[in-house]
């Protein structure tokens, strides 16, 4: 059983397929996507939304910038496809790229993206070809219009080798064919200033391979003409020289309108956390993220929503939607929500929009007894697993299976000023039996990985073995 409680927000690090090695001191992974070779640098700890950054072109060329992002919780990414300048087959390939890394692994919805020279081209063409996808766009010395570059129809110098290769990606042979049929940063830019994506291009002005004023200068004159918001940094007498001496106005850049997508805004779909009623977008990016990560993982069995909502008051809706995001993108597993044993049969059943499985907690065994009942469940004696049992019956109304929670150990046990106290064989036989017979469907037990309750050998393998050996263990014999 997989647990959703309290939102996706602390999703794990979604695996990488592929070969695994290391970059500058983090996980580097390669695999193909698409047909294509793919790479993925993960950070240490992920920041919560999971952003990224994606290169076109020339990745690890001055990889301070990265290296910094990796250090702040970014992913990395790059496709290597070169020879493509961008064109549609080169979109098509980024397209399912981008699919792979926020369906199964659950990055942002928006990416940075880094254009360093011929870079440019493929990240300014997929932007306009996506621009809701695209949370900033960093160019160094980008190419932003094929005549200049590999071209040479300006002033600057061109590149006559890269020509036939550009043909040939368009599937034309000649060069007023191209020039009909190739698409250019420059003449793409509309979508992208609608969209307000911010801009920064870094450039020298000595740079005669790839001149500024017929690439940069072009799209920052069109580009403001049309509302959008671009920041230049000069690099006066420097050629094609790429990066800065001090990189920190590109971190910045990148990290702050990256992380702006996740802003806390009102947000009518409210799901979160049991104990918020607005949370960032990115939770819910992050909760699909989870789902498809997991899914079709062989250990799968079900998912289990906010933990005891009633107790806590929480409202419906934001779980209905959560259940049908989650059967949405996993039509084959169930969704399950438990319940502490208070409130009333109507309050407790209000959630039942929102499962496939009902269920509640009940735990009698501690110093003193019936401290888990409540004032709703007074009977202390083992027997009040059936009276829970009956109540979540009369709950499911006959429409959903009941599975009951009972105790390895618990918070009246563990906690400070309590004594630890585990269910004997017989206790744990009695209550799992009665259980059954009074109605439910399935039985967890819950509290093996409570650390308190752990011995130093049982706390080094994460789970209360013990407990298993001597209860759980000869019960299923």
């Amino acid at each position: 059983m997989l647990l959703l409680a309290e939102s996706a927000a602390t999703a794990s690090e979604a695996l990488f397929p592929g070969e695994h090695t290391t970059w500058h001191g983090f996980d580097r992974y390669d695999y193909e996507v698409d047909g294509q070779p793919v790479l993925v640098v993960v950070p240490l700890e992920p920041v919560p939304g999971r952003p990224w950054v994606w290169h076109g072109e020339f990745f690890g060329h001055r990889p301070e910038p990265d290296i910094a992002l990796l250090g702040r919780g970014f992913h990395l990414v790059h496709m290597k496809i070169p020879d493509q300048f961008g064109a549609p087959p080169a979109v098509n390939h980024w397209n399912a790229f981008y699919q792979e890394l926020t369906d199964k692994h659950g990055l942002a919805r928006k990416a940075a993206l880094i254009g360093v020279s011929r870079g440019g081209l493929y990240c300014y063409n997929w932007a306009a070809a996506n621009p809701e996808k695209v949370a900033c766009i960093y160019g160094d010395a980008p190419v932003c219009d094929l005549r200049s570059w590999p071209l040479g129809k300006g002033k600057g110098t061109g590149n006559a080798n890269e020509t036939p290769k550009l043909l040939k990606v368009y599937g034309v042979s000649t060069i007023d064919e191209l020039l009909a049929k190739a698409v250019s940063p420059i003449d793409q830019l509309e979508p992208l200033a609608r969209a307000k994506i911010p801009l920064l291009h870094v450039y020298g002005d000595a740079d005669t391979g790839i001149p500024w004023d017929e690439n940069t200068g072009v799209v920052a004159e069109r580009y403001r003409k049309l509302g959008g918001d671009i920041t230049l940094i000069i690099k006066p007498g420097v050629g094609h020289v790429h990066g800065l001496s001090d990189s920190t106005p590109i971190i910045e850049f990148i990290a702050r309108h990256s992380l702006a997508q996740f802003r806390s805004t009102p947000d009518p779909i409210q799901l979160g956390s049991r104990r918020e009623l607005f949370v960032d977008r990115f939770l819910i990016d992050s909760m699909r993220g989870v789902i498809n990560r997991f899914k079709d993982h062989p250990a799968m069995g079900v998912w289990n929503s906010v933990d005891e909502p009633e107790w806590d008051k929480h409202p419906v809706e934001p779980l209905r939607h959560a259940y049908e995001i989650i059967h949405e993108l996993d039509p084959d597993h169930p969704v399950s929500i438990n319940h502490a044993p208070r409130g009333t049969v109507a309050s407790v059943r209000r959630y039942n929009v929102a499962c496939d499985i009902t269920g509640a907690d009940i735990y009698p065994v501690a110093y003193p007894t019936g401290l888990h009942g409540g004032s709703v469940f007074t009977n202390q004696e083992l027997s009040v697993v059936g009276d829970v049992t009956r109540w979540m019956v009369e709950v499911a109304e006959g429409r959903k299976p009941v599975w009951i929670y009972l105790q390895i150990a618990w918070s009246g046990v563990v906690n400070e000023g309590r004594t630890l106290r585990y269910p004997t064989f017989p206790e744990q036989r009695f209550m799992t039996y009665q259980a059954i017979i009074a109605g439910a469907r399935g039985i967890i037990y819950f509290g093996g990985q409570i650390p308190t309750a752990l011995t130093p050998e049982d706390a080094q393998l994460g789970w209360n073995w013990q407990f298993w050996r001597r209860g759980c263990g000869r019960r299923r014999r």
